[in-house]
């Protein structure tokens, strides 16, 4: 029982010492814009049949993907998120 204890108190300063951290003091996110331009003129050259896949579609489209541009991907769409979660909150 020590151990988890001991493990749990380690865990919860660690995460209060992550939360502490500011997110000026981080150091910047790496992008590959070469990748990201690359994904962009794929989803652009899809038009709307990008957005009109179904599930399983999008799924092998993200497997066909190479490494660089599905993290290029995942980071758009992740951004993308965050500013629509920006947005309504600030609506309401």
């Amino acid at each position: 029982m020590a151990g988890i204890t001991g493990f749990r108190l380690r865990q919860t300063s660690t995460s209060q010492a992550a939360r502490a951290k500011s997110p000026a003091k981080r150091p910047a996110a790496l992008y590959d814009q070469q990748a990201q331009d690359r994904v962009m003129a794929k989803i652009n050259a899809m038009g709307e049949t990008f957005y009109a896949m179904s599930e399983s579609e999008y799924d092998d489209w993200l497997d066909a993907l190479p490494q660089d541009e599905f993290f290029e991907f995942m980071s758009v769409m992740i951004e993308s998120d965050d500013r629509q979660r920006q947005a309504s909150s600030r609506a309401a």
